[in-house]
């Protein structure tokens, strides 16, 4: 098992450093750019995969990734992002009232 990347061109290696964008927001995908018939489920699925394949460079963590997820609930990102929506606007809402 290893990781597949695609090639990013802000990202390189010059001797020992590692050259790459620092920005979150350094290439953001507008929700309102996407075609009428939007599939965001599919669009976060993607994201996901990516972020979880950056750990699969790692043979030895990658096993203990997998272990952990297969102990877990199905359901257990979901009910994660949820709570954390919930805190986001709780938090949100206490900073706008500053």
């Amino acid at each position: 098992m290893a990781a597949i990347r695609s090639h990013d061109p802000y990202h390189a290696v010059m001797g020992s450093w590692l050259i790459r964008r620092l920005s979150p927001d350094s290439n953001p995908i507008k929700m309102e750019d996407l075609c009428a018939e939007r599939d965001e489920e599919t669009l976060l699925r993607a994201m996901g995969i990516e972020t979880a394949n950056v750990h699969l460079g790692d043979k030895r963590r990658a096993r203990f990734i997998i272990a952990d997820l297969k102990r877990r609930n199905p359901n257990w990102l979901h009910a994660t992002a949820r709570k954390m929506a919930r805190q986001n606007i709780k938090d949100w809402k206490e900073y706008r009232e500053l």
